[in-house]
């Protein structure tokens, strides 16, 4: 799996209401032997609640644990470069009205 694919799967898993985390909550590295995807609890430190969930809402609970590792994995199964992804990643960047390069 390439770095365009891992950073499309993850933002399409983000929760989405102003854009503050798909702008700012991940960071991406790459190296010969892997990719790392670092989720910035200073930038965004809600990203934890809506990891964990809270009393009050459990909405978005396991949004990285579950649905973005899972998704990630069968990402990687099919060997696919999961063009649907890169798709609600560009539809994201279009309603905060920036520019999305990959």
């Amino acid at each position: 799996m390439d770095l365009e694919t891992t950073r499309n799967v993850v933002i399409s898993n983000m929760p989405f209401r102003t854009g503050r985390m798909f702008l700012h909550g991940a960071k991406f590295y790459e190296t010969e032997q892997y990719i790392l995807t670092v989720y910035d609890l200073m930038a965004v430190p809600y990203i934890r609640y809506n990891e964990e969930g809270t009393i009050f809402t459990t909405k978005n609970k396991g949004f990285i644990s579950q649905k973005t590792v899972g998704e990630l994995i069968a990402v990687e199964a099919m060997g696919e470069k999961a063009s649907g992804y890169a798709d609600n990643a560009k539809r994201r960047a279009a309603m905060l009205s920036c520019d999305l390069r990959g």
